[in-house]
C-alpha cells in the first residue's frame, strides 16, 4: 500500500511547511484584540481571505475555506477513496441532519447545507427524498430510516442527532476495514472511545439508561467498562488509570468537561502523530489533515476569545496540542 502514496507524501510534505507554528499561534493569542490577531495572519494562508473581511465576526467564511481546500485535497490525492471518504462522510451526516431536521420543521435545508461531504447537497437531497442511500455504508441509510419513523411516532428532534452520530462512526468504521490498515482502524476505534467518553461525562448524572442511548458500538472500551463509574466520576479515572487512555484520568476525575474535551483531542492527536515514523503511507496524509484541522480549531477558539474579550491565559487554556 505505502508505494501508492509516494505522490501523496511528497505533497503533503509541501503544505506541512505552511502550518502556522507554534509562535504564530502565540502571536495571535496575545494579540490585543481579533482585528490585531487577524492582521497577525499577514505571510500565512488565511491572509487574503482575512484582508477582505468587513468585520473580525465574518472570520467563518475564512476557516471554512481552508477546511474545504483540506477536504478537496484528500480527496485529490489520496488514492483510497474510502480514506477520503472517511472523513468527508461527517459533513454528509451533517446534511442528513439538517435535511430531518427541515423535514420535520417543513423548512427549505438549502442555506444550511454543507458542501464539503462526499456528495454535493443537490446529489444527497434527492437520496435523501427518494430513500435511496445505496452509494452509503448500510447504517446511513438505516439511520435516516430509523429517524423518521421515531419523528412520526412523536419522538423528540434529539433523536436525530443520537441516530446519525452513530451511523457516522459505523461509517467510518467501514471506511477504515476497506482501508486494510491497521492504524486507519485503530484510528477510527480510538475515535469511538473518546465519542464515549465526553458522552458519558455529559449523561452520567442521567444514569445508565441516558449513556446507553448515546453508546457507540466499535470502540475498545465496551460499555459495560462504564457500569460502575456512575456514582462518581473518580470511579472513572480510576478504570481509566488501567487502560491505554491513563493519560486522560486526570480530567475525567476532575468532571471538568472543557478539559477533558481538550486532552481528548490532544490524546487523537498523539495517536496520529506515531505515524509519522512511517516514511511512506497513509499515515502521514492523515497526520497532516489532523495537523491542519487542529490548526483550524486552534484559530476559531483564539478569535471567538479575542471577539468576547478574553484574555490570553484563558484562551490558552483552551487550546489544543500542535501535531
Amino acid at each position: 500500500m505505502s508505494e501508492r502514496y509516494y505522490y501523496a507524501v511528497a505533497r503533503t510534505a509541501e503544505l506541512e511547511n505552511k502550518l502556522l507554528s507554534r509562535a504564530k499561534l502565540e502571536q495571535l493569542t496575545e494579540a490585543s484584540d481579533a482585528p490585531s490577531a487577524l492582521k497577525a495572519l499577514s505571510g500565512t494562508v488565511y491572509a487574503e481571505s482575512a484582508d477582505v473581511l468587513q468585520k473580525p465576526e465574518e472570520f467563518e467564511g475564512m476557516l471554512t475555506a481552508q477546511t474545504r481546500a483540506v477536504l478537496s485535497y484528500i480527496r485529490e490525492v489520496c488514492p483510497d477513496k474510502a480514506l477520503a471518504d472517511l472523513y468527508l462522510i461527517a459533513y454528509d451526516i451533517f446534511n442528513l441532519k439538517v435535511l430531518l431536521r427541515c423535514e420535520k420543521l417543513g423548512e427549505d435545508p438549502a442555506r444550511l447545507m454543507s458542501a464539503l461531504g462526499i456528495y454535493e447537497p443537490p446529489m444527497l437531497r434527492d437520496a435523501f427524498e427518494d430513500g435511496d442511500f445505496s452509494k452509503y455504508p448500510h447504517a446511513v441509510g438505516e439511520a435516516v430510516a430509523a429517524v423518521r419513523k421515531a419523528l412520526s411516532a412523536g419522538s423528540s428532534v434529539s433523536v436525530i442527532d443520537l441516530t446519525l452520530d452513530r451511523a457516522q462512526y459505523t461509517a467510518q468504521s467501514e471506511y477504515a476495514k476497506k482501508c486494510r490498515n491497521d492504524f486507519i482502524r485503530n484510528y477510527v476505534r480510538v475515535s469511538i472511545d473518546l465519542a464515549n467518553l465526553r458522552d458519558f461525562l455529559r449523561t452520567r448524572t442521567g444514569g445508565r439508561g441516558a449513556f446507553y442511548a448515546v453508546f457507540i458500538e466499535g470502540g475498545t472500551l465496551p460499555v459495560e467498562f462504564f457500569d460502575d463509574c456512575f456514582d462518581s466520576t473518580d470511579a472513572l479515572s480510576k478504570k481509566l488509570g488501567f487502560t491505554s487512555y491513563a493519560g486522560l484520568s486526570k480530567s475525567a476525575g476532575e468532571g471538568d468537561l472543557t478539559a477533558f474535551e481538550r486532552d481528548c483531542d490532544d490524546y487523537l492527536t498523539e495517536t496520529v502523530r506515531a505515524g509519522k515514523k512511517i516514511a511512506f503511507g497513509p499515515e502521514l496524509l492523515m497526520g497532516y489533515v489532523a495537523a491542519k484541522l487542529t490548526e483550524i480549531a486552534q484559530l476559531r477558539i483564539i478569535l471567538v476569545g479575542k471577539i468576547n474579550g478574553m484574555r490570553p491565559e484563558v484562551i490558552r487554556q483552551r487550546l489544543r496540542q500542535l501535531f
